[in-house]
């Protein structure tokens, strides 16, 4: 199945050699370009793309505000964002506006076409060094783990609650549990359904609202 990719970034050259690059891809249609956030919001309307690849810093409506408007207005529609670095504020701002993925610029190649197709999918993506960035900065920061994350969570669900939000994979998570992906994936949904939350990143959201830290005693081996 074809995915129709929409490509916004404010600099040509960088928007025009993304664009060249996936469009080699058979899975993946690039359907527009948009240099501003704003732009990006009237073809999001016009095209429908299945994702879109958002810039964070931009004129005239930056990524998170354009990410915002376009899953209210058309919530079939996938946003990976983009950022020059991996900062709490971008990321957590990209998340609370709807985003389903969230990639550093330097990251690899084959990282943005992994997201792509992970979030066209129905899934989500989160680039590794983000999310263990923002983990860290609230670790730096003091912060402690608010009690509230942990009502009604057993201390399975608060491990892996706290994996996910470290950015790892249900099969990268199973494998450091030693246990299967399909059991992972249960707990992942009991998590959501005693949060009230049906993304993976919206748990990322939440545990970075409410001070999820790499410090955080979770203890292992617990059925």
């Amino acid at each position: 199945m074809t995915t129709k990719l929409l490509i916004v970034d404010d600099h040509a050259l960088l928007r025009e050699a993304v664009a060249f690059w996936l469009s080699q891809d058979e899975e993946i249609k690039v359907v527009g370009k948009a240099e501003n956030g704003r732009l990006a919001v009237d073809l999001a309307r016009h095209l429908h793309p299945d994702v879109v690849l958002m810039d964070m810093i931009m004129p005239h409506m930056d990524g998170a505000a354009a990410t915002s408007v376009i899953t209210h207005e058309l919530p079939g529609i996938k946003v990976i964002i983009l950022s020059d670095v991996a900062s709490s504020r971008h990321m957590s701002d990209a998340l609370t506006a709807g985003a389903s993925g969230f990639l550093l610029k330097s990251c690899e190649p084959k990282e943005v076409l992994r997201a792509i197709h992970d979030v066209a999918s129905g899934g989500s993506y989160l680039t590794p060094a983000a999310s263990t960035a923002v983990l860290n900065c609230c670790l730096h920061k003091g912060e402690t783990t608010s009690p509230t994350w942990r009502n009604g969570l057993t201390s399975r669900q608060r491990q892996i609650l706290h994996l996910i939000a470290e950015g790892r994979s249900i099969k990268q998570i199973g494998r450091q549990l030693a246990l299967s992906p399909k059991t992972i994936d249960w707990h992942r949904s009991q998590i959501m359904k005693r949060l009230g939350i049906d993304t993976t990143a919206g748990l990322v959201r939440y545990a970075i609202v409410e001070g999820l830290t790499v410090g955080d005693p979770v203890p292992m081996g617990i059925a």
